[in-house]
């Protein structure tokens, strides 16, 4: 789930990833999806109209995730 905070936050940081580490991205269904993702009439981000952005989601999701969960783990040591 996202809000209005962490949503920007994690599409930052897939955008990030996209740029920095192309190669990781190996799913043309993900990579399309991300070519139809743009910012909206009323200025939030999301899929071009008659398009999705699932799989954008879920990797910004994830890779939140993964960033917390490295958090998590460099505390509990």
């Amino acid at each position: 789930m996202t809000t209005s905070l962490s949503r920007p936050a994690a599409l930052g940081r897939l955008n990030a990833a996209l740029v920095e580490r192309p190669e990781c991205f190996q799913s043309r269904k993900l990579l399309g999806e991300c070519r139809s993702f743009v910012r909206l009439a009323d200025g939030k981000l999301g899929a071009r109209s008659g398009t999705h952005d699932d799989r954008v989601m879920a990797m910004a999701i994830g890779l939140a995730a993964r960033v917390e969960m490295a958090k998590q783990m460099t505390v509990d040591r």
